[in-house]
Parts: structure tokens; sequence; C-alpha cells
């Protein structure tokens, strides 16, 4: 199994993170700007072809958020977002986790938007404006 991780140091507290990856809000402002929340259930809106269904596995207040994911291409992946107060700063330490096989093009795709998207959610957590994807009209 192939897992992607990144560390990023954000300047806001634990509770500002883990707003802005837990509220249809938050995500909404730095990961796609189509977010749809019902209970549990967490479906982004991206492109044709590629809109992850996920579901919130476990959610500890100020320390993880983890997802399962259950759309093609991730179904099976787990997304962990952990979190850590330091010195009133946050760090955070994010695993994608791959349930089957991925090309290495693909692998290299998904990680690189990764780190861009972290970025955005750093920037969001600091400054309050994120990079979030906005999807074509349908």
């Amino acid at each position: 199994m192939r897992e992607i991780i990144h560390t990023v140091e954000v300047a806001a507290a634990p509770s500002v993170v883990e707003r802005a990856i837990t509220t249809q809000e938050g995500l909404s402002q730095w990961w796609t700007k189509r977010v749809e929340k019902d209970g549990d259930l967490l479906r982004f809106t991206f492109e044709k072809g590629f809109n992850p269904v996920m579901r919130v596995e476990q959610n500890e207040p100020g320390k993880l958020i983890a997802w399962s994911t259950e759309s093609e291409p991730w179904t099976g992946s787990s997304i962990r977002f952990e979190l850590a107060e330091r010195e009133g700063k946050t760090g955070l330490l994010f695993r994608h986790q791959y349930a089957h096989d991925l090309a290495d093009e693909m692998f290299g795709v998904f990680n690189f938007n990764w780190a861009y998207y972290l970025e955005s959610l750093r920037l969001l957590c600091e400054t309050g404006s994120g990079k979030p994807f906005t999807p074509p009209e349908e």
C-alpha cells in the first residue's frame, strides 16, 4: 500500500484547524467550494470523474480527524489529520493511505494536490482565506 504523508505547521490554535477540517463551511474554504455534509458523510465536488465521498470515522477534538473513503479512485482508503498544539501553533500530520495500488503518475498527482490543498488549509487558518478548487458549473 502507498501512503502520502505531509507535515504542516499552522500558526493557529488546533480548534481553528479542526473547525476548517470538520465543518462544511471550513472545508469549502480550503479544499473545494462545493461540499455537502450530512451527518458523518461528506461529499466533495471537483469535476467529472473525481468527486470523493468520505465518512468521518473518528473525531477526537484537538487531536484527530479520520475519514474513510467510499468512492473511486480512493475506495477503502483512509485519510487522517493528526493535530498537536505546539507553543500556540498547530502541528498537522496528514496521512492518506491508499487501499489499492496506484500508478506512479496518479500517486504523484495526488501527492502534489494534497500539498497544494494543505497549504490552502494553512492559509485559511492563518489569514482567513484559502485557495479552494472551484468546480465547473453543471
